[in-house]
C-alpha cells in the first residue's frame, strides 16, 4: 500500500521527462520511474493502465515505434478490463500519436484516426470535454468538412 501514493507522482514526473528532447534528460532516472511504476502496476490492477500508458511512452520516446505500440495496446486492454474510461481514452490518444513520430510509422492513417476517434469518444462520455475537444481539432480536414456537412 505505501507504493500506491507514488502512483501519480511517477507519472507526473514521467509525463515532464518524456516531454523533453532525449538529449536533455539523465536516462536512468527516467528508467527507473518507469521500473517503479511498472511495479505498482504489478501490484495493483487500477495502476496498471497508467503503467502501461507511460511503458508505452518511454518507448516511443526512446524511437522504438514497435514496443511503444505493444505497451499502449497492453494499456488500452488493462483500462478495459477494470473500466477506466479515462486511462483507455489516454492510451488511444498516444497510440493515435505513433504515426507520426520519428520511425514510429506503424499505423495506417485510418488506424491512427481510428484511435483518435476512439479517444475523442472516450473522453467526451468521461467528461473531459478538453481533451475531446483537443483530439476533434487533431482531425483530418475532410473528416472535419464531413461533420460540419
Amino acid at each position: 500500500w505505501l507504493m500506491l501514493p507514488l502512483l501519480h507522482s511517477l507519472a507526473n514526473t514521467l509525463a515532464v521527462y518524456l516531454s523533453l528532447p532525449p538529449a536533455e534528460v539523465e536516462h536512468a532516472k527516467v528508467r527507473r520511474a518507469v521500473t517503479r511504476l511498472a511495479g505498482i502496476g504489478h501490484s495493483f490492477p487500477y495502476a496498471r493502465p497508467r503503467a502501461f500508458l507511460y511503458r508505452g511512452r518511454y518507448e516511443a520516446w526512446r524511437r522504438n515505434p514497435l514496443r511503444a505500440q505493444l505497451f499502449l495496446t497492453l494499456s488500452v486492454r488493462a483500462a478495459q478490463a477494470v473500466n477506466l474510461k479515462y486511462e483507455e481514452a489516454e492510451a488511444h490518444e498516444w497510440l493515435s500519436r505513433l504515426g507520426a513520430q520519428a520511425g514510429g510509422a506503424l499505423l495506417t492513417q485510418e488506424g491512427a484516426e481510428a484511435h483518435r476517434r476512439a479517444a475523442q469518444s472516450l473522453y467526451e462520455r468521461t467528461g473531459a470535454r478538453f481533451d475531446a475537444g483537443r483530439m476533434a481539432a487533431q482531425s483530418h480536414p475532410e473528416q472535419r468538412r464531413h461533420r460540419h456537412s
